[in-house]
């Protein structure tokens, strides 16, 4: 470990963090956060809010529906869980694209059978759980830029 990082009491991970969210033109989306895990919710509203992003976190998909219903123009990007109370991902994403169509969904998932399953509804990307920071950003990233 180097002097610099022992004397920042790790905070050097966050200021790379934050440089290489910045690099790739992360910060300051809007985004909505949709999981059934209130400790899962809390994470992605700090790894992602931390990094002057807005993020707008529900662990209701009803309450997610609704708010972007009222609101759609106001979301840049959805990142959800494919288990959420009251109605599973999959219909939840049919629901937001049939709101807005162009809107970009990010699926977290601990099953990776789903993956190929739900391709066809208009999730653009997956990440495995446990989400790793890097490739939440790379997969950020790749969505935003139409990869």
């Amino acid at each position: 470990m180097g002097l610099f990082h022992r004397h920042m009491g790790g905070h050097l991970d966050r200021v790379v963090f934050v440089a290489v969210f910045a690099y790739l033109g992360l910060v300051a989306l809007p985004l909505m956060t949709v999981d059934d895990e209130e400790q899962i919710v809390r994470m992605k509203q700090e790894l992602l809010g931390n990094l002057g992003n807005r993020v707008t976190a529900f662990t209701s998909s009803v309450d997610a529906l609704q708010t972007f219903q009222a609101q759609a123009s106001d979301f840049d990007l959805v990142i959800m869980d494919m288990t959420v109370p009251q109605m599973k991902g999959d219909m939840l994403a049919k629901q937001l694209l049939a709101s807005r169509d162009d809107i970009p969904i990010i699926l977290c998932t601990g099953f990776s059978d789903i993956i190929n399953h739900e391709k066809g509804i208009g999730i653009r990307e997956y990440v495995m759980k446990p989400i790793i920071r890097h490739e939440i950003a790379r997969t950020i990233r790749k969505v935003l830029d139409g990869e």
